[in-house]
């Protein structure tokens, strides 16, 4: 725990909070857990199995960890501003999608969240220009289907599932462009690829979905990034839990690598051959070439 800023804070909460989860599953208290997973009841009544509840909780916990845990510890060097601001609306954001396992978020804070991370990465990332605008044109159009759904409900299912595909190519170009900066670590990039292929694997569950069914409009709200105009259907809503504090623990983390010193690459070794080569050439330049003029010493006083 001391290897982070926040971790002798962010250890004994998450503890608590998997003690908690744990005492209620053991006692075969479904309310108690659900209201662990859920605890604004925002995704309607929980329906799920226990163990499905029990799963979704370490989800959250893990994910509680790695967002409250802060960087690693120590200074946090100098950084441009627009690195500066991303942190800090990366950290908005994860703050965003954990408050909504609490209350409702009006949606002008989310959406302008979103926003910023989506333009500020556009110019932070070291990624080649046509890449980058591939990440900011998807990211925009992402944004503003999830706006547009929570200002007209009649766009629920379509405007979700469609901000989700958006969000997909968003994400991927962003977690190359991320590979490319020395601050990233590991986790940040597999959390990314975890939240990116579930939502992947929701879309093409939903095409494949009889259009206009029940089925179809609830996958669709669960591909939302966070946003839910109406709670989806009790058996999904457990993964619209783990999806949310997923993609808020890839923003944290994303903050915290910001917070690092950039990774510097190596010297590259040489081989044996080439250090047989500088030591020869050092040797030939201390030989006389065959027919050269010797100059005779200067003459002693």
């Amino acid at each position: 725990m001391r290897r982070y800023r926040h971790g002798r804070i962010a250890g004994p909460l998450t503890i608590l909070y998997a003690a908690l989860a744990a005492a209620a599953f053991a006692a075969g208290n479904d309310d108690l857990l659900a209201a662990v997973a859920d605890p604004g009841g925002l995704r309607g009544s929980l329906t799920a199995d226990p163990p499905v509840l029990f799963m979704t909780v370490l989800v959250q916990t893990w994910a509680i960890w790695h967002i409250l845990r802060g960087p690693v510890a120590g200074v946090t060097p100098p950084a441009d501003r627009p690195v500066r601001l991303l942190r800090w609306a990366l950290y908005g954001l994860a703050a965003d999608h954990v408050a909504r396992l609490l209350l409702p978020v009006p949606w002008v804070i989310s959406g302008a969240l979103r926003l910023a991370v989506v333009v500020l990465f556009f110019r932070v990332l070291a990624a080649p220009r046509a890449a980058r605008l591939i990440g900011l044109v998807t990211g925009l159009l992402a944004v503003l289907l999830t706006s547009a759904v929570s200002l007209v409900e009649e766009l629920a299912a379509e405007g979700m599932l469609l901000a989700g595909v958006y969000a997909l190519p968003w994400m991927f170009v962003t977690l190359w462009s991320q590979s490319r900066d020395g601050r990233r670590t590991v986790l940040t990039t597999r959390t990314g690829l975890a939240w990116g292929m579930s939502i992947a694997l929701v879309i093409a569950w939903a095409a494949i979905a009889e259009p206009g069914s029940s089925s179809d409009a609830d996958l669709a709200l669960v591909t939302g990034p966070g946003v839910y105009p109406e709670p989806p259907s009790p058996s999904l809503a457990p993964i619209a839990l783990a999806l949310d504090v997923l993609f808020a623990a890839w923003a944290a983390l994303s903050a915290h690598d910001l917070a690092g010193l950039r990774a510097v690459a190596p010297a590259p070794r040489r081989t044996p051959a080439a250090e047989a080569g500088d030591a020869a050439d050092a040797g030939d330049a201390g030989e006389e070439e065959p027919g050269a003029a010797r100059v005779p010493p200067p003459p002693a006083p």
